[in-house]
């Protein structure tokens, strides 16, 4: 099983004035301005992969085995459309749901291409989604420091309960 992002998203689900005004940093300040993009991005990526879920349009690449039933549940949802498989783009098989494939040869190993993620402008994500992505980039702004066995840092039960309501159920890569 492996995914590669042959084309990430062109936007982040939130603006930087959003994230600042979250952070309680002035707009005009900019000295940290490369540092918040950065816990954006970072969270972003992090949140897509604990929930299974594509949150900006992206283009992905999958190679997995496929099932003795003939199906693939992709490793993001949702799906907007796939691409190829194995390279060609006629006889696509079935899409189910938000991301499993049927009529796929079983057992044979597939690559997958396809568009994944809630659409291409920021406001296409959920805003419970958004919300618990800038509660994130928040705790990392505001939590700078490095996690040892002295600390003990942990998720807020606010912030696992919108993550849940994100997850989809889908698999999820190997870390």
């Amino acid at each position: 099983m492996k995914l590669e992002v042959i084309n990430p998203p062109t936007v982040e689900p939130l603006s930087l004035g959003l994230v600042k005004q979250h952070c309680r940093v002035w707009a005009d300040l900019t000295e940290e301005d490369e540092l918040i993009d950065f816990y954006l991005a970072s969270a972003r990526g992090w949140l897509e992969g604990v929930t299974a879920r594509a949150l900006i349009t992206q283009t992905l690449r999958e190679t997995r085995t496929v099932t003795d039933g003939g199906t693939v549940r992709l490793l993001r949802a949702p799906v907007q459309e796939i691409l190829t498989v194995n390279g060609e783009s006629i006889g696509l098989p079935k899409l189910e749901g938000e991301a499993t494939l049927t009529g796929l040869p079983a057992g044979s190993e597939v690559i997958i291409e396809y568009r994944a993620g809630f659409g291409d402008d920021p406001e296409d994500v959920p805003a419970h989604t958004r919300h618990a992505l800038l509660l994130i980039v928040g705790l990392s702004y505001e939590q700078r420091t490095p996690i040892s066995s002295q600390t003990v840092n942990e998720v807020p039960n606010y912030l696992q309960n919108l993550i849940a309501r994100l997850s989809w159920g889908g698999e999820l890569p190997p870390c």
